[in-house]
């Protein structure tokens, strides 16, 4: 097994932070080569794989020893195991904005939530006799909230 990595500081809501290696507030991509805590008090030269299930693989060592690194390092707690940076890979995170598109629009996997939300919401709608009324307000508030016509910021 290895030791247990928590990070009492980390904010369970950063959904980049699952996907990125974040780092002292920074994020990076795979291919990062980072100073790592490893096993036997040692520390290792690892490169960033990215996040998988079970919290394994996450992390290669440079070297190609298969015991230089342990196998449960997880994005919530890299501040407590990563020592230090070595070689960064900067995730590309601008937002791309199609021409004349200025409105504040949700991120991506609130969008994915929302999606399901939609969905149960159609089909309970299916039960009531003003249901095309019911299906068209739906669709209207949830493709203008997605398309960002609700919010009041600007980009």
């Amino acid at each position: 097994m290895g030791p247990l990595w928590i990070d009492y500081d980390f904010d369970q809501n950063d959904q980049l932070a699952r996907k990125y290696l974040k780092y002292q507030g920074k994020y990076y991509d795979v291919g990062t080569i980072v100073k790592i805590k490893g096993d036997m008090k040692k520390e290792a030269l690892a490169e960033f794989k990215g996040w998988h299930c079970n919290n394994h693989g996450n992390f290669k060592s440079v070297d190609g020893g298969t015991l230089d690194i342990w196998d449960n390092y997880n994005f919530s707690a890299a501040n407590k195991y990563i020592i230090e940076i070595i070689t960064p890979v900067y995730p590309r995170l601008e937002k791309i904005v199609a021409k004349g598109d200025d409105r504040e629009k949700p991120p991506s996997w609130t969008v994915e939530v929302a999606w399901i939300w939609y969905i149960v919401i159609m089909i309970v709608l299916a039960f009531f006799k003003a249901r095309w009324l019911g299906w068209i307000v739906a669709t209207v508030i949830f493709f203008g909230w997605k398309s960002g016509f609700f919010s009041n910021k600007k980009k």
